[in-house]
């Protein structure tokens, strides 16, 4: 089997590549995975900022829907300051307690 000192260089050569060949699957491997990390990572970042940005746009919907009532309700609240104004310059005329 192992006539010559090159034979047992070619096992030697042969066990080399091949454990090289399983450390470059690894390294590949684990280099792969670390992508995929890095993109589902991408991309759960991407569903956040989507969903913070249609939070922020709903949010402005509504403010601008609640801005169309503030006429109705700056013309209440100045009614009812006139009401009150009006309410204690007229003096309440109260009924002296009788005494025994």
């Amino acid at each position: 089997m192992l006539e010559t000192s090159k034979d047992l260089l070619n096992i030697v050569i042969a066990f080399s590549v091949l454990w090289f060949t399983v450390f470059m699957c690894w390294f590949i491997y684990y280099i792969v995975m670390i992508i995929k990390r890095v993109a589902d990572t991408t991309d759960q970042l991407a569903r956040m900022a989507g969903n913070v940005n249609d939070f922020f746009g709903e949010a402005k919907t509504r403010l601008k829907n609640a801005t169309s009532y503030a006429p109705i309700v700056i013309e209440g609240i100045k009614s009812l300051t006139e009401y009150l104004k009006d309410k204690q310059t007229v003096p309440v005329k109260r009924k002296p307690k009788k005494t025994k």
